[in-house]
């Protein structure tokens, strides 16, 4: 039998770009049972968002893409301020840091949220639904609607 904390559970952010997105692969691995991966959900939060490894794109497309859409305006923010200042300290050649600097925040945001922010927390199918046994896989799916 399922209790609520095998069905409501959900992964931190942090999940989806551990070891450079290996998360996102399909294929037979490691990452197969994800679901060591989910803890059960916080009482009265809601979960931020959800998410399926289950794209018709490649896991490093999926992890590239997700870094995009979380940390691409906050690096963007960063190095830009941080290229303005060096460019008004050490001349025309300050702005190339930025190119520098853009890749490595995103790549880096991750941990750096992981340290200074509570992460959100997003249902996960690989990992909030348990995978194995098949019987205690079928029964998470369904519970889904309750």
């Amino acid at each position: 039998e399922l209790s609520a904390d095998d069905i409501y559970r959900g992964v931190s952010r942090k999940v989806f770009f551990e070891n450079q997105g290996q998360v996102w692969k399909s294929k037979i691995g490691v990452f197969d049972d994800s679901s060591h991966l989910a803890t059960p959900a916080p009482e009265n939060k809601p979960f931020e968002g959800f998410m399926s490894h289950s794209w018709r794109s490649v896991w490093w497309k999926k992890y590239i893409a997700l870094l995009l859409h979380f940390y691409a305006v906050p690096a963007f923010v960063v190095s830009l301020a941080v290229s303005a200042g060096a460019t008004y300290v050490i001349g025309p050649f300050g702005g190339l840091l930025y190119y520098t600097l853009f890749p490595l925040l995103v790549v880096a945001a991750p941990t750096i949220e992981q340290m200074v922010a509570t992460p959100a927390i997003y249902f996960f199918d690989r990992c909030s639904i348990v995978q194995s046994p098949e019987d205690k896989k079928l029964k998470g799916i369904y519970s889904l609607d309750q």
